[in-house]
């Protein structure tokens, strides 16, 4: 799956859930559960199949004012994205 492209989503099969220290991705039928600190929170909740790789990473560092360089920032993004997706957790707009 292309991370640049728009369409990433959570998996309709989890509940998304947030907290104050994260959030929880659960599925009622295989009663799987994913914790995510509040940073992956963050970009979870920016996959709704209308932020392309760049605007998540453009909203995280605005958000969190870190200062940190936006090619460092946007290689930590692809690589919480891709386990999510290796994990099923996020899902193309198919």
């Amino acid at each position: 799956m292309e991370l640049s492209g728009k369409g990433l989503r959570i998996n309709p099969d989890f509940v998304f859930r947030e907290e104050e220290s994260g959030a929880l991705l659960f599925n009622p039928r295989t009663d799987a559960l994913h914790c995510v600190n509040v940073v992956g929170a963050f970009i979870c909740g920016l996959c709704n199949g209308k932020n392309d790789l760049k605007q998540i990473v453009a909203k995280l560092s605005e958000h969190f004012d870190t200062g940190a360089d936006l090619a460092a920032v946007q290689k930590e993004v692809e690589d919480f994205i891709t386990r999510m997706i290796d994990l099923n957790l996020l899902v193309g707009n198919e």
